[in-house]
Order: C-alpha cells, then structure tokens, then sequence
C-alpha cells in the first residue's frame, strides 16, 4: 500500500531555529539557513513531515532518521532501503509519499501567476507531443492539463531518479480527454516503460504518484493510495484527475 500525505500551506508548523534543529542534520540546518522564508517554510515542512512518518514506520526518534543522497539529489533511508519514500513541495501544499516500492512524487499549483503562465508555451517544457495536449485543451482547462502533464513527468524523475531535462524533451504522454479520470499512456521508450500513475486535483493543486507497474501489479493493493491530510492524519477522497 502507498501512503500519500498532504499538508496545505494554512496547515504549515512554525519552526524556530532551535526546533528545526531537532529534526535537521548539520547540513539541512545549513541549507535552511540559505534559503529565504517563503522556500525555507516549505522545506522544512517537507522534511518535518517526511521524518516524522518515517520515525513512525521505523520506531526510532526523529533525530535518528537521516537521508543519504544519489548523485541525482535522490534523498534515500540507508538503514531502511526497503523503506521508499518521496517528497514534493508547492506554494500551496507539501506531499510525502511512503511505500515499500519504489515511488516518486510531484505536487503543483495551477495557479503560478502571470509571470509564470507556462501552459501557454508548454513546448518550452514538455516533449512537443505531450504539449499538444495543452494547445488542444479548451483556454479554462489549458492550466490544468499543463500542471497534470508536468506532474507525471516530475513523478517519473523522481521514480527512476532521473535527469528531468532528458526527460522533459524525451517522455511523451498520451492524454485520453473523453472523461475524467482520464487514461495517460506514455511512449514505450527509457523514459516511459514500465511507469502506472495516479493523478489527483486538490484545491489549486495537482498531485501525481508514479511507480513502477510491476509493483503496481505484483504487490497486494499496491496500486491503491491511501491520502491522508496533515497534521490530523484524517483519510481523505480527493478527485482523480488520471491513472495509468
């Protein structure tokens, strides 16, 4: 079973430096320190709530949960590899992801100003395949079909720990429009093969969980998500948007 988690930003801690500390190694209280307030709010957050469930998974203290690193920035349990996890952050939300297979997470929000109206130029972001399914979309849905189709291709990166680059000109996403939720298929190269997803729409958000579909298939109800809201780790129905 896959556990999301998601905390929108009115339900954000508060954390003094001292607090964070707790929960933060050196470099993480480093990397905190770097960051200016609205970006380090929603680390910390991520990290906070990330550890915490973990700490729970594993019955240890927060302060024994420490993250190592691939060479792509992959945090990863080394004392727990059997223990997979994601995280993904937003203006408006953090989500955490927990599993015993291989995951990868990705939340946005739709609404990124008009400074960063990307739906308008999705070639600039997708593969030009993939972006033709925002230039069809009608001009109210444009916004959300940009942000689900980056949200798979942010929850495959993460899923196979990937360059988001490559993937961004290579990974092309068939969208099915004729109802929601809607069918995504991806092109069956290296970057598509072997990828099931699910999609979901939660206030100005769009989360999406990506796994392989091996473990969608062979694992007992690996295919299903439990959503949880933050803090009150109340189980929640959120409107799928796509699964596949």
């Amino acid at each position: 079973m896959l556990q999301l988690h998601i905390c929108n930003a009115a339900d954000f801690t508060s954390f003094s430096v001292d607090s964070y500390a707790d929960f933060l190694d050196p470099d993480e209280c480093a990397r905190a320190n770097r960051m200016r307030e609205p970006a380090a709010v929603r680390f910390l957050q991520a990290r906070f709530m990330c550890k915490r469930l973990l700490a729970d998974q594993l019955g240890v203290s927060l302060r024994q949960v420490n993250f190592a690193y691939t060479e792509n920035g992959k945090p990863f349990l080394p004392t727990a590899p059997n223990l997979q996890f994601s995280i993904s952050h937003c203006r408006g939300a953090v989500a955490v992801g927990i599993a015993s297979y291989p995951i990868g997470v990705d939340i946005e929000d739709m609404d990124r100003g008009k400074k960063s109206r990307a739906w308008e130029s999705p070639e600039h972001f997708l593969n030009a395949a993939t972006a033709t399914a925002v230039h069809s979309a009608p001009p109210a849905d444009k916004a959300q079909v940009f942000t689900l189709l980056w949200t798979l291709l942010e929850s495959q990166v993460k899923l196979r720990d990937s360059s988001i680059v490559r993937a961004a000109r290579h990974l092309r996403i068939a969208l099915e429009r004729s109802e929601q939720p809607w069918q995504v298929r991806a092109s069956q190269d290296e970057h598509g093969t072997g990828v099931a997803w699910r999609s979901w729409s939660q206030g100005g958000q769009v989360v999406s969980v990506a796994m392989d579909s091996a473990s969608a298939t062979n694992h007992e109800g690996a295919a299903e998500v439990e959503i949880y809201r933050w803090p009150e780790c109340r189980q929640i129905a959120l409107a799928m948007l796509a699964r596949g």
